[in-house]
């Protein structure tokens, strides 16, 4: 089951264009996943049954990192770093303490979608964890941007920093 749902992400992650690398390991009964490129993103990278990321341009070359919960199965925590500023899914405050452990008490969103402001980012990244009785997935997406504007042949304007001069994908399943 964990093999053909990572199969399937294999699947989609070739899909985005120029993956420049696909790995399976298995790891303490878990597999870990992933695929990276030196090119422009794509504009969405489909996570199955976690969402979507992508990153959304506007007219002053500023990019928007944007996560899409619309397709999750389950409650996940998703956080997105870019420069100084973080967005999370979720809160969390101590609830209380049992034998020197911190217990801690954590609030989801109910909002489908999760966003940073427009800005120029040298890098963008989302972590994306959900637990269910079955599996946990964590999945991770990052991506550099092109800092200030260049051009290139063939492209009758200047790209900016919604060019990724890097990205990548990692997605591990792994058994509880």
């Amino acid at each position: 089951m964990i093999k053909a749902f990572l199969g399937a992400i294999a699947m989609l992650l070739m899909a985005g264009g120029g993956a420049a690398g696909l790995a399976i390991r298995g790891r303490s009964g878990g597999v870990r996943l992933g695929a990276e490129g030196t090119n422009s993103t794509p504009a969405v990278f489909p996570l199955p049954q976690l969402g979507s990321a992508g990153f959304v341009c506007n007219r002053d070359r500023e990019v928007q990192p944007v996560f899409d919960l619309g397709s999750a199965v389950a409650t996940e925590a998703v956080t997105i770093r870019a420069g100084a500023i973080t967005r999370r899914n979720f809160g969390f405050r101590m609830a209380d303490t049992h034998r020197s452990r911190k217990l801690v008490e954590e609030e989801f969103s109910r909002a489908r979608e999760l966003a940073l402001p427009f800005g120029h980012y040298r890098s963008a990244s989302f972590t994306i964890r959900q637990g269910t009785e079955a599996r946990e997935i964590v999945a991770t997406v990052r991506a550099e941007f092109v800092d200030g504007t260049f051009a290139r042949r063939g492209v009758p304007v200047r790209l900016g920093a919604c060019y990724a001069k890097r990205w990548s994908v990692q997605m591990s399943v792994s058994p509880y």
